[in-house]
């Protein structure tokens, strides 16, 4: 498992899989590529927002996290599953590189098979919120500390 910025030869990739998950996002239009490289331009001039994609073999999906809040977002799988537990293993290595002690997330509240994928990696709910008009659970991963680092 690969973990790799996003480029903007990514974008047909992206487009196609937000479209083809759209039920676990946010309401709105179909994404399209100009859309798409009208957020890109936005998301390089914002330091503290890093997107990867997971390789696995192959281009199996994408991971991302915000540097201001510690939240980890825009975990979306996409049609080659490459090897077994590779996004697992994905989400695992960008909190590990970062190294925060702690993480958050937000999850659309019927999203029942990405409620489990977060709570099978040691997110718990902490409470809920509405964010563009669809609620969510917000959830939290404390990481365990070894004894020799700083606080």
């Amino acid at each position: 498992m690969e973990l790799r910025k996003i480029t903007e030869h990514d974008a047909p990739y992206l487009v196609n899989w937000r479209n083809s998950n759209a039920e676990f996002f946010p309401p709105g239009p179909p994404l399209t590529l100009e859309s798409h490289r009208s957020w890109y331009q936005g998301y390089l001039r914002d330091p503290q927002d890093h997107m990867y994609m997971v390789c696995a073999p192959g281009l199996v999906g994408t991971v991302a996290i915000h540097l201001g809040d510690r939240e980890i977002g825009r975990v979306m799988r996409g049609p080659v599953h490459g090897e077994k537990g590779a996004m697992s293993k994905a989400l695992l290595e960008l909190m590990r590189i970062y190294g925060f002690g702690s993480y958050i997330l937000r999850v659309l509240e019927g999203n029942e098979h990405a409620i489990e994928f977060y709570r099978r990696l040691g997110f718990s709910t902490e409470g809920r919120i509405v964010h563009y008009s669809v609620p969510c659970l917000i959830m939290h991963k404390s990481m365990k500390r070894s004894p020799h680092e700083r606080h």
